[in-house]
């Protein structure tokens, strides 16, 4: 697990996914990612709290089999003539984030413009300018590279860890369940280690969806809707996105493809079936409990509405990857300040290594797992429910007071 310090040791990020659509691949080797952003900048984003970013990131096409890291790609952009690129002359993303902010709802301005504040306010302490390109903003890094999995698990049979066997044979079959488990999954992205990557990756990802529900695979409609003119049908997702998708209504009632590629309106758990999931976990974590750093772990389950999955999902990615509720709840486990007004020393409660995302005919559900600071370690249950009141203090929803945390062994 890396453990790297970057330039933010806080962030929450926003990534507007408004961009022109791009077909993938399918990947044949479910070992290698499905995606990877290409340098060609085409897509605005923003970022907020204690860090701006670049208004560009990047289309997203099949992985080759080099494994040049997506920061290096990004560092090598040159024109057909070996000259550096030309600087166009336009307004800054903070401008263009700024000019934006009326036509947000209430809710989603108050966090910007706090963020813009922060910016203003640290801007004096940004690194020297003779030390960066002058037609090139410096890499926002992550505290940690990030791979997003997809598993189909609709045909798997549930069985039992090991229950009524012996210590050595539970841990034999214990295993060989998480090797068939972790078999299944397939990688869309990995070693994201940036927040233009990020962006780029989950927009990429968004778009490919969007994709597939335009050409009529929409695999995964809700039990209780009625679909008698058909699931693949123009009527029915249109009327599917504008019941179920939040931020629509029957008056501006778009196509499902198109809602989904809108900022804070999920991943795509909408579109896909019972059985399927997402999870998105720190690279050199693995997403099944016998990883030796969940063996000690648990997670904190969210049983939420199909029209509240998609976006409070994306919403705990961003958190996640930002570094927002592992530095929130370590924050508040410290203690603002000693009597004396001292700043006392970061304590470490746990570490959010991922979550996912999953789509159950019981009911749908999003986990995030946690484990202790060091491998092997479980985290402390006063971290567990700071971590849940950072939640809530971020999202708000119903469900997360109501989220249950349980050990994975």
């Amino acid at each position: 697990m890396s453990t790297g310090t970057t330039a933010s040791n806080k962030n929450i990020l926003t990534c507007n996914t408004h961009a022109r659509s791009s077909s993938v691949e399918k990947q044949h080797n479910s070992n290698q990612p499905l995606f990877d952003p290409n340098h060609d900048p085409i897509l605005p984003l923003h970022h907020r709290r204690n860090s701006s970013m670049t208004s560009n990131a990047s289309s997203i096409v099949p992985r080759t089999a080099s494994s040049t890291s997506l920061v290096q790609l990004a560092s090598n952009v040159s024109t057909i003539d070996g000259l550096e690129p030309l600087a166009e002359k336009q307004d800054s993303p903070l401008t263009t984030i700024a000019n934006k902010l009326p036509y947000l709802a209430e809710s989603q301005q108050e966090p910007i413009r706090r963020t813009l504040e922060l910016i203003n306010l640290t801007s004096h302490t940004s690194p020297d300018p003779s030390q960066t390109a002058p037609d090139q903003s410096p890499t926002l890094l992550l505290a940690h590279s990030w791979t997003l999995f997809f598993s189909d698990t609709s045909i798997s049979k549930s069985t039992t860890r090991g229950h009524h066997h012996s210590h050595s044979q539970r841990d034999h079959t214990s295993l060989l369940k998480a090797a068939e488990y972790q078999s299944g999954m397939s990688q869309v992205f990995t070693g994201i280690g940036d927040v233009e990557s990020l962006c780029a990756s989950l927009a990429g990802f968004k778009r490919t969806i969007a994709e597939g529900v335009r050409k009529g695979n929409l695999v995964g409609p809700p039990p209780t809707t009625p679909h008698s003119a058909g699931i693949h049908s123009p009527s029915f997702r249109r009327s599917f996105a504008s019941s179920e998708l939040p931020g629509t209504s029957s008056d501006q009632a778009g196509p499902l493809e198109d809602s989904l590629v809108v900022p804070g309106n999920g991943l795509g758990l909408i579109a896909m079936k019972p059985g399927h999931n997402l999870h998105f976990f720190r690279v050199g974590v693995n997403p099944v409990w016998e990883d030796p750093w969940n063996a000690k772990g648990g997670r904190l389950t969210i049983a939420t509405p199909l029209a509240a999955l998609d976006p409070t999902f994306e919403a705990i990615v961003l958190l996640i990857a930002g570094g927002v509720l592992e530095t929130d709840a370590n924050r508040k486990l410290a203690g603002n300040a000693t009597a004396d007004g001292k700043s006392r020393a970061l304590k470490e409660g746990g570490r959010v290594v991922g979550v996912v995302g999953s789509r159950r005919r019981g009911g749908d559900r999003i986990e995030i797992w946690l484990s202790g600071p060091t491998i092997g370690s479980p985290p402390s249950e006063e971290w567990i429910r700071i971590i849940q009141n950072v939640l809530l203090l971020e999202i708000g929803s119903p469900e997360i007071r109501s989220a249950r945390y349980k050990k994975h062994l």
